[in-house]
């Protein structure tokens, strides 16, 4: 037989054990070794174990060379193992405080196994105690007739080996074959089969990728909403400090114009053509006047506030032009002589009041005269007041 057909001629341990180095170092992991093992119910099929850092993990290898994962056993989930040695396997009944689980190396490595245990784990080991003949299939239990059972058997296998070594060729020949045709149903191929493993590690790197998501999201989220907050709070800062003037013009529809001069003199605007009558105009833009002087002495800087309603006027030639036609001015200190909240009140409805209290006021001749009798018998200084 030349050397090129020995060297296909691998066990089936051997590839076996060549299949799990290549899956490891695939994966980037370390083996520390490969081990024949027993499932109990199923005898008849070969398993092997690779050891690794994280504990044991349990492989079918068929007559395909594919592996098939069936289970593991981590260091981590045990606290101690007490191993049974015998002739030909050792048991290793892995225990915790509230659970057990046996396996069984069975390929004569358990020694190894039991020195790598010891090594790469915390697992408290301990050994079960036999005399060497206890070791021994047929002995291990003591029972008599199972002793004798066992004797005989192993004379009768004792009998054939030297029967075979006398001559017999043909039993010899006999197994030859068996080993040819279970090496050539052994072809090399190294193809992990492991559908449970894979969709455990998919369902992990979706949950993994949708979390990482989730976060970015939130992340995203947040300083969204914080850059919005910071906005708002600037825009609601600047709106706080603009002028007094500025912000009355921005705030309140009504007013046409503004100006604040350095002394504190404050000049509010009205446009009374959008009125529906003289005595409307001077009833709405009466109470405007008072709700915005509220307003503009609510500033400090502000001594004085003068507001005027302009009005289109048409002299005896026809000829139309925008003027003022009605003036209220309240100096700080007499407006604040006010029961603000009161007075708004009471002036509603008689607004005349608002012009008796201030300090000026004025009515253009053509507003004062189209006004009802109710108005010009209230005010008291009739078309005028001049402090």
């Amino acid at each position: 037989m030349s050397e090129e057909k020995k060297k296909k001629k691998e066990s089936i341990s051997e590839q076996a054990t060549k299949a799990l180095e290549s899956q490891y170092i695939k994966d980037g992991n370390t083996l520390y070794r490969v081990s024949g093992v027993t499932v109990k119910e199923k005898r008849l099929t070969n398993f092997f174990a690779a050891f690794d850092q994280d504990g044991i993990k349990i492989y079918e290898f068929t007559s395909e060379k594919e592996l098939i994962f069936h289970r593991s056993i981590d260091w981590s989930d045990w606290k101690d193992v007490k191993i049974d040695h015998f002739a030909l396997k050792s048991i290793f009944s892995f225990r915790s405080d509230d659970n057990q689980e046996e396996f069984i190396v069975s390929d004569g490595s358990g020694k190894e196994v039991e020195e790598l245990i010891r090594k790469h784990t915390k697992i408290h080991v301990i050994n079960q105690s036999r005399k060497w003949y206890q070791k021994i299939l047929g002995f291990r239990s003591g029972s008599k007739w199972k002793m004798i059972t066992a004797s005989l058997i192993y004379l009768v296998i004792i009998f054939g080996i030297i029967g075979a070594f006398t001559g017999n060729d043909e039993e010899k020949a006999s197994g030859e074959p068996k080993q040819e045709v279970e090496n050539e149903e052994a072809k090399p191929v190294n193809k992990t089969v492991d559908k449970k493993e894979e969709a455990k590690k998919a369902k992990e790197k979706k949950a993994a990728a949708e979390k990482k998501k989730a976060a970015e999201k939130k992340k995203k989220d947040e300083e969204k909403a914080a850059a919005e907050k910071k906005k708002k709070e600037k825009a609601k800062k600047k709106k706080e400090n603009r002028p007094i003037d500025e912000k009355l013009k921005e705030d309140n529809k009504n007013i046409v114009s503004t100006n604040l001069d350095d002394d504190g003199n404050l000049k509010i605007e009205f446009d009374g053509d959008d009125s529906f009558s003289v005595n409307t105009m001077v009833s709405n833009q009466s109470m405007n006047a008072l709700e915005a002087m509220k307003i503009a002495f609510g500033d400090k800087k502000v001594n004085k506030v003068t507001a005027v309603v302009t009005g289109t006027m048409t002299d005896t030639k026809g000829n139309e032009s925008k003027e003022e036609v009605i003036s209220i001015t309240y100096n700080r200190d007499t407006f604040e002589e006010l029961n603000y909240d009161n007075f708004h009140k009471m002036a509603y409805g008689e607004e005349w009041r608002i012009y008796n209290e201030s300090d000026y006021y004025y009515f253009h001749v053509g507003v004062y005269y189209d006004l009802k009798d109710k108005i010009k018998d209230n005010l008291a200084y009739g078309a005028n007041k001049v402090s």
